[in-house]
């Protein structure tokens, strides 16, 4: 089972963190301190950190550290207030998610299933506003990749690469939210991509 080590100096989140993650996951450790945590990754070389944002005063100089001196550990990097603007600063830092401290307990599970299985979690309104910037440096002609696509699928298709969300693309078709979702299952398949984000980098 995956060693989770909580890092917060707050009694309310460590709280928080344990009592969402404590039914599923049954190695937590709770750290709230630079030496402890040292220790604890010392000692297991495989494990997700949630870090706090004020767990440290140099965040980027630590996870610069952090990645040179245990490269299997992935940071879920958990934040009071999330911006984009702060989470793509620490991505090249090799941050494995980046989101709100206080996530509800089923997202915080979702978020680190994900981490786990080697991708990265990041909160929705971040992926579409990276999307959108993406959208802006890149101009290639993505018309013959979405060619296996059907009409309704490319329209689709078109609108995650514009940064849309599901609720917006389910008003501009007219169709249901949940049909949006039917369509992007089968628009992830035929792409062999995984996500949103991987498609919009795909066709843009």
């Amino acid at each position: 089972m995956k060693t989770i080590l909580l890092c917060s100096e707050s009694k309310t989140l460590l709280k928080h963190w344990e009592a969402s993650l404590f039914d599923t996951y049954s190695t937590l450790i709770k750290i709230n301190n630079e030496c402890n945590l040292k220790k604890s990754l010392d000692d297991k070389s495989d494990v997700i950190l949630l870090l706090d944002s004020n767990f440290f005063v140099n965040v980027k100089e630590y996870l610069n550290s952090l990645k040179q001196s245990y490269s299997k550990t992935k940071v879920f990097f958990m934040d009071d207030c999330p911006t984009f603007r702060v989470g793509k600063s620490l991505l090249p830092f090799g941050i494995n998610g980046y989101g709100n401290s206080r996530l509800s307990s089923g997202h915080l599970l979702q978020a680190i299933t994900i981490i786990t299985s080697g991708k990265v979690w990041l909160y929705p309104e971040f992926i579409q506003q990276l999307i959108k910037e993406t959208s802006l440096i890149k101009t290639d002609d993505h018309s013959n990749k979405l060619e296996i696509l059907t009409c309704k699928e490319k329209g689709i298709a078109k609108l995650v690469a514009d940064g849309c969300s599901n609720k917006i693309i389910a008003m501009r078709c007219k169709i249901a939210e949940s049909t949006v979702k039917v369509h992007l299952r089968k628009i992830y398949n035929k792409l062999h991509v995984s996500d949103r984000l991987s498609l919009a980098l795909l066709i843009r």
